[in-house]
């Protein structure tokens, strides 16, 4: 869409070419006027012209170099292809070449990561907002003008404001929960807590692609339980337990890796002991 704030101001929406074009013998003229006509009849022309300053004026120089045939019938075309025909290969075209616009070539590239992986739809759905921070954080809620957020306070440490990256990396208990599950997977590549923590980094450093991706669903795992045990202290009233939280990133990478992957068959004690076996298949 061109002018998309005329059109959010236009009474008349889906009119058609010949409803505001006006013939007189050979030659016509646009009544652009009646876009903007109320169903009471008052002409709110000039009021949303003045509202959608300068796009009326470019709306007004684009329509008066078009000039029409007379018997010609309004039709549909479609400008993204060549051709003028719909297709739904060039929706996806345009919605690919899109995410250079609004994402960065980094965070494109962890999207990429994180779809490719065979995780339950749920937890892919709940990377994506948290990787494009639209996960609804008390800190996001303000932002949107959610005005019944009683306490903006983070319910892990009580202190600061509950943001994403306090929420997930910057609470010291939180940090240790990390470093827990780093020992435990015992990654043999040259990389450190804070490289393993950075989701990027990650993937840069672990080249063995059968192990990084296991590592990848312990490290969703970990954001998922942490945040489990946000919505369980703030809606049931629990406290916060590293114990309880470390287990079920155990166990649920385990279970989401058996159920995605057939040739991953490790029982759950040895995925336990040994995460990160050469005698592990995907």
């Amino acid at each position: 869409m061109s002018f998309p704030d005329l059109f959010a101001l236009s009474t008349k929406k889906f009119c058609t070419v010949a409803e505001v074009l006006v013939w007189t013998n050979v030659t016509h003229k646009w009544d652009l006027k009646a876009l903007f006509y109320r169903d009471d009849g008052i002409d709110i022309a000039t009021w949303a012209a003045a509202a959608a300053m300068p796009c009326w004026n470019r709306f007004c120089d684009s329509v008066g170099g078009y000039t029409p045939h007379e018997f010609e019938n309004d039709t549909f075309s479609w400008s993204i292809n060549a051709d003028k025909e719909f297709t739904v290969a060039s929706i996806s075209f345009v919605v690919n070449n899109s995410k250079s616009v609004v994402w960065d070539s980094l965070l494109i590239k962890w999207l990429k990561a994180m779809w490719d992986l065979k995780l339950p739809p749920k937890i892919k759905l709940f990377a994506w907002r948290f990787f494009i921070d639209r996960l609804p954080t008390k800190d996001q809620l303000l932002k949107r003008g959610v005005s019944n957020v009683s306490n903006p306070i983070c319910d892990f440490c009580g202190n600061l404001l509950e943001s994403s990256s306090h929420l997930f990396f910057l609470y010291q208990e939180v940090k240790e929960i990390w470093n827990h599950i780093f020992v435990w997977l015992g990654i043999p590549e040259k990389i450190n807590i804070e490289e393993f923590v950075l989701f990027g980094d990650l993937q840069e450093k672990v080249k063995n692609i059968k192990r990084r991706t296991m590592i990848n669903f312990v490290w969703f795992a970990t954001i998922w339980c942490l945040w489990i045990m946000r919505n369980a202290i703030i809606f049931k009233g629990e406290v916060f337990c590293f114990d309880d939280i470390c287990s079920n990133i155990v166990f649920l990478s385990w279970r989401w890796l058996y159920v995605g992957y057939t040739e991953f068959r490790r029982s759950y004690y040895e995925w336990f002991k040994l995460p990160l076996s050469d005698s592990i298949t995907l």
